[in-house]
Order: C-alpha cells, then sequence, then structure tokens
C-alpha cells in the first residue's frame, strides 16, 4: 500500500474512522443544460455529487483546492457509511433561490457509475451472509516486511486521476497486488478503504461546488466592493471587490460573464476555481518559511494586531531573498530604529485589498506609511515602481491579499539624507560632500536639511575640494530638519557654517539666498533633502560692500558717494541693484559723462532708477516682471534664451548676493524716461527741425 492510505480498526458496529482524503481532481466547470448553470449530476467512480463534476481532470484546469468533508462517513456528508447492500443516501435539496459561480472550462460527459463487487471469493463468504452468521471482528491488516512494504516516495507533484475503464483497471490491479500479502479475510477491507477514498473525492468535489455557490439569488448590481459573501459551505466567506476601472473579483478570481439566469438562480462564470479562505494576514505570515524575516519584523514593530484585525489589506510581503539583497549596515540600522522600521513595514501595506486581475498600467495606490507606489503590468508580468519584483501573487486572507516580493521597498522615511541624494538627481553632490569629509552629517541621527545642488550645475567637473570649498559646502547644511511647505519670505536658516541664509518665496519658486528649489523635497529618517538648481552664495556683506570688494564696480563706487547714496545702501534692507560696470560708464560720451558726474542730483537720479526695493533673484524670472525702482520709474525685467535682460538690456552676472540685497551686474547705464510733456517737447522740436 502507498504511504499515505490509511487503515482503519473496523468494528460489526460500522465504521469509526474519518477516511483520508485522496489529491483534489481537476477543476471543471459546472454542467447544466445551457452549459452555464448547475445541476446533479453523478461523480465519477460511483459516487454522488449534487451540481459537482465527473471529478475526473480535464486538460489545462487549475487543481482544486483541498476541502475537508463537513462530516466523517465514506457515502456523504452528515453521518456514518451505510451499511452493506443499503441504497445510497439521497441528495440534499437544493434551496430555490441559488447564485452559482462556474470556474470557466470545457464539460465533459460524466462516466457510468461502478458496482462494488461483492465481498469474498466464492461462495463462503456468500453462504455466511446468507445464513446471517455473525460477521468476524476485522482486524487491522499487517504490514509485511521487506521491500515490497517500503512507501512509495512522496511525488513532486500531484498525481494526475484515472477515470473509467482505466481506472477499474488501477483499482483491480493494487487489489491483486495485495492478494500477495494480505490475509484473505482481510482482503475486503482493504478494497473498501480504497472505495471509500474514491467517495471521499466526491464529497471533497461536492464542498469545493459548495463554496462556489450563495442561498440566495445575488446579481452584478449586488457586486459592491467590499461585500462579503457566505458560501453554501460551512458559511464561510466569499470577498467581493469591485473596481473603479470595472473589474469586479471574487476571491481574486476575475468575473468574465455575469447574471446568467436559470429558474433557481443565477451563474456567474469566473475565470479560476476558487478556495477557501481562513487564515488571516497575520497567520500566512506565521506560517511560510520564506517570510521568517518578515516575522520576525512584524513582531518586533508591534503590527501584528493590525495584520489580524478585520479590514481589506494588501500585503506586499517581502521574503528572505529580499531582505538578503540589503546591505547589511542599512538593514541594521532599519531594524534596530522602532520608528524607521514601522515606516518600512507600513509602506509594504495598502490600504485597500488588490488582486492582481483588477492591477492594469498606470495605477497609483497609497501605502499606510502615506508614500505611493505605481503598481502596473509589463506584459504578463506586475511591476512595482516599473519593477517586475512581484513572485507570487494573490494569496487571499480573510482580511485582505498577500502578494510575495523579492525587493524590499524601503520609503524615503526610513532613509538617511545621504541614501536620498544618492537616489536622486544630486549623486554628483554625494560624492562632493563624500570627498569633503562631511557625510558623518548626513548618515547619522542628526536633524539637517542638505541642499544638494542638481547633476547638471557639474556638467563641466566638480570643483577642487579646498579649505574655502569645504566651508562652502558645510553652509549648504541646515542645522534643522525642514518641509519645503512650511518654509516662508524672509526666514533665515542657520548652517553648520555659522552662515545665516534667507528665504524667498515667488508666486513660481521657492528659493534660498540664489539657489531654487529644482524638485519636490524628500523627508528621511532625521533629514530632509532639497535638490536646488545651482550652488549657493551666502552673503558676505552690505550692497556697498560687495561693490567696493569688486573692481568691476570702481566707478560705480565713485557715483554713488558723489550721489550721497553710500548710507543708503548700507542700511538693513531688500534691494535689487543693477549695478553698471566701469565698461558700461565708458560706453557713454565722454561729454555727457563729464556733465553727468557734475551734476549730483541728475546723479543721483540715474542712480536711484538702478534700484528697486525689493529682492528678485533670477529664478524668480519666468516670465515678465516689473519692479519699481527708488527714482519711481518701473524696470521690466524678463528672461530671453536662459540669460535675464533689464529694460531689454542683457545682464552680464546674476545673484550676486549682499545681507541686503542682490546684485546684477550690467554693461549699459539705464536711462529713465523722460516726463511725458519732456517727451511731447523733444518730439515737437525734432519735428520743427525737419522743415
Amino acid at each position: 500500500m502507498k504511504k499515505n492510505v490509511e487503515m482503519k480498526h473496523r468494528s460489526g458496529k460500522g465504521d469509526t474512522g474519518h477516511p483520508l482524503l485522496l489529491p483534489p481532481p481537476a477543476a471543471a466547470g459546472l454542467r447544466g443544460t445551457d452549459g452555464a448553470t448547475g445541476g446533479k449530476t453523478e461523480g465519477c467512480k460511483g459516487g454522488w455529487a449534487d451540481g459537482g463534476t465527473d471529478g475526473c481532470p480535464s486538460r489545462g484546469a487549475a487543481p482544486l483546492p483541498s476541502f475537508p468533508p463537513l462530516s466523517p462517513g465514506r457515502a456523504g456528508p452528515g453521518g456514518s457509511a451505510p451499511p452493506a447492500g443499503a441504497a445510497p443516501a439521497p441528495a440534499p435539496a437544493p434551496p430555490p433561490h441559488l447564485t452559482g459561480l462556474a470556474a470557466a472550462g470545457p464539460a465533459r460527459p460524466v462516466p457510468a457509475a461502478r458496482s462494488r463487487p461483492a465481498p469474498g471469493h466464492g461462495a463462503p463468504a456468500a453462504a455466511a451472509a446468507a445464513a446471517g452468521a455473525r460477521p468476524r471482528r476485522r482486524r487491522q491488516v499487517p504490514v509485511p516486511a521487506g521491500p515490497a512494504a517500503q512507501p512509495a516516495p512522496r511525488p513532486a507533484a500531484r498525481p494526475q486521476r484515472v477515470c473509467g475503464a482505466e481506472a477499474d483497471r488501477h483499482q483491480q490491479e493494487i487489489f491483486h497486488q495485495l492478494q500477495a500479502v494480505v490475509p484473505e479475510e482481510d482482503l475486503w477491507e482493504v478494497h473498501e478503504t480504497l472505495d471509500s477514498l474514491v467517495s471521499n473525492v466526491n464529497i471533497e468535489l461536492l464542498n469545493a461546488l459548495r463554496y462556489h455557490m450563495v442561498d440566495k439569488r445575488v446579481l452584478t448590481d449586488d457586486l459592491k466592493h467590499g461585500t462579503t459573501l457566505n458560501s453554501m459551505y460551512q458559511n464561510l466567506p466569499i470577498q467581493i471587490h469591485h473596481y473603479p476601472n470595472g473589474i469586479v473579483t471574487v476571491n481574486c478570481a476575475r468575473l468574465l460573464k455575469a447574471d446568467h439566469h436559470a429558474t433557481n438562480g443565477v451563474v456567474h462564470v469566473i475565470d479560476k476555481v476558487i478556495a477557501t479562505t481562513t487564515n488571516t494576514i497575520q497567520q500566512i505570515i506565521e506560517t511560510e518559511d520564506s517570510l521568517e524575516t518578515l516575522r520576525t519584523a512584524v513582531a518586533a514593530s508591534d503590527l501584528s494586531s493590525l495584520l489580524e484585525s478585520e479590514g481589506q489589506y494588501t500585503l506586499l510581503a517581502p521574503t528572505n531573498e529580499a531582505f538578503e539583497k540589503i546591505p547589511r549596515e542599512t538593514l541594521n540600522r532599519i531594524l534596530g530604529d522602532p520608528e524607521a522600521l514601522r515606516d518600512l513595514l507600513n509602506h509594504h501595506i495598502l490600504k485597500s485589498a488588490m488582486c492582481a486581475e483588477a492591477i492594469i498600467a498606470g495605477l497609483t495606490m497609497e501605502t499606510l506609511e502615506g508614500a505611493t507606489l505605481d503598481v502596473g503590468c509589463s506584459g504578463e508580468e506586475l511591476t512595482l515602481n516599473g519593477k517586475p519584483i512581484i513572485a507570487n501573487k494573490d494569496v487571499l486572507a480573510t482580511n485582505g491579499v498577500v502578494h510575495f516580493v523579492n525587493e524590499l521597498l524601503i520609503p524615503d522615511s526610513a532613509k538617511t539624507v545621504f541614501e536620498l541624494a544618492q537616489e536622486s538627481e544630486v549623486s554628483k553632490s554625494t560624492d562632493l560632500f563624500r570627498q569633503a569629509g562631511l557625510s558623518s552629517h548626513l548618515t547619522g541621527s542628526e536633524q539637517v536639511t542638505l541642499l544638494a545642488p542638481v547633476n547638471n550645475v557639474f556638467k563641466d567637473g566638480l570643483p577642487i575640494i579646498d579649505s574655502n570649498m569645504r566651508n562652502l559646502l558645510l553652509n549648504h547644511i541646515v542645522k534643522d530638519q525642514l518641509s519645503s511647505k512650511y518654509l516662508y519670505h524672509g526666514q533665515k536658516l542657520q548652517t553648520l557654517g555659522d552662515k545665516e541664509l534667507r528665504v524667498f518665496v515667488y508666486r513660481n519658486n521657492l528659493c534660498i539666498e540664489n539657489a531654487c528649489i529644482a524638485a519636490h523635497d524628500k523627508r528621511g529618517r532625521f533629514g530632509t533633502l532639497f535638490s536646488v538648481d545651482k550652488m549657493l552664495t551666502p552673503p558676505t556683506g552690505s550692497v556697498m560692500d560687495v561693490l567696493k570688494a569688486d573692481h568691476r564696480f570702481s566707478t560705480l563706487v565713485a557715483a554713488i558717494q558723489s550721489a550721497g547714496l553710500t548710507e543708503n545702501l548700507n542700511r538693513p534692507g531688500t534691494f535689487t541693484v543693477f549695478a553698471p560696470t566701469n565698461e558700461a560708464f565708458r560706453a557713454m560720451p565722454q561729454g555727457e559723462l563729464n556733465k553727468l558726474m557734475g551734476n549730483a542730483k541728475e546723479l543721483a537720479n540715474i542712480l536711484k532708477f538702478h534700484v528697486a526695493d525689493e529682492i528678485l533673484v533670477s529664478g524668480a524670472v519666468t516670465a515678465l516682471v516689473r519692479l519699481k525702482s527708488m527714482q519711481g520709474d518701473k524696470l521690466e525685467v524678463s528672461m530671453k534664451n536662459n540669460v535675464i535682460h533689464i529694460n531689454k538690456e542683457p545682464v552680464a552676472e546674476s545673484d550676486i548676493m549682499a545681507t541686503n540685497g542682490v546684485i546684477y551686474a550690467v554693461n549699459s547705464v539705464l536711462q529713465p524716461q523722460a516726463p511725458v510733456y519732456s517727451r511731447i517737447l523733444a518730439r515737437m522740436k525734432e519735428n520743427s527741425s525737419g522743415f
């Protein structure tokens, strides 16, 4: 006998043991007169099944899930085996209105029932039965020693059943093989056991079919998202999900054809046989060997209660292999930090149950951690954030669904700011900070905000690291963990280099000194990453101090002093200065320049036209911007071909930062428009000279 065939001790009072279920046969569709609805059919090998199939495998069909019998006995659920020679008990009548879930598949003819051979071999047994002799007490069948008694090795895959005449020959062959080792008086015991196992397969088929049935009429309009229906198999739940894209799933099997009406109910066709669901997500984690590391992490994070609770979640369960791919230092840091660990696990839990059948390209799902994941498909494979990392899908639980993933999804909230920078478009900046020996500020528990220039800033190569560059990089690290949405105009930020940075909030941009935010900030465990569009240049002095320190503006400095404006440009304020270079003054006619320098009032008027009483950095100029000058007239600032223009004149250099403003170097002296009446007189004078 095979290892999995269990012999039971029997007495004359009947069968007292639970027969062992054979591996379930392959799935087949419910069959009826129209090919869609179920009916009462005869089970394979003479068993009985109400609304069942022949129990034989069909080509291409999926294996049935295992369904335990409803109660002990060989003849069907609800009682013990009938006595020898008795007619089989009638099947219970179905309710008047049913809803059936039919797994799509080809219909097959049902083989005729088999007659069981008479007990015994010859007249003695028949005579004893006719005389009413008390049956002999049956003893347990001994298993002979030797090679013939060794159990067969367990097959790697579920064996395929044989049906019809081939099945009869198969059973008779086993029967005759046992004659050589089993005494004749116990031979029928073995035969009854084989027949019992065949009957129990039909019980299992019946249970499977009952799990596909609901004892009321349920139409498509009743299949609401999150609905739970009680099946006719021990009232076990059937989960319905109706997704926004119109897809409906039943225990993650896709609804193919709905609302096939019958005289006693309605049939919905689904794409596969559905399995019973009895475990919570937490119980699945506890029983799967491939989730051992996840099981330890869940216990350490105190998330077990959530995964056992009622609700509908999707767990993207990282396997042991997924954890092993993470660098040991990173994994130990996360596992040793309760908050980071909780964020990591919550990042693998979606807020609703998402079956694989409902996933389409371009789908975005929110996790319990608060971030979003891009869920989609590439051919036949499901993807997460564009990667085909789902190893096993649609493991159904009573409170959701589990998909096994072979890569760990680490959220930003569990990463260091250095890790955030390495994965962003600022990777060259991370090399710069590492070369400067500043990595410790970006990988520990120090709360900081990193202002990291994007890679395009260093298209000509990284600068040489010296003491000045290291100090400049320290001023790219702010002493607090910030969020861009809470920054406000005029806010002051302290850096690790002991400098003060100003925040400028414009209609279309957010800037810190001369650098503007180039991408959404990423918030890590202790630090935040701001990607900025250029290297910051913290201010070192007032507008007047900066102009005096730059030899290009020596003529302008002399003009400011002559006009008596030195004090104005030294005081605290918010100035934007369009500073004419020495070249700009040399471009003026010498006589006009001498006349201007000799008239302090006119000179002051011209210089005030170059100054606005607000700070405008170049990153805020996306279209035409008008500023009111201190002289009173408007200044028009625009961007053309990535060059700032002031009153249509190109700017030579932008964003020279000062503690009380910003300076633009211009190669021309700007002239304010004359008053209206002066322009009219000048035009009249030009016209009169033409006659």
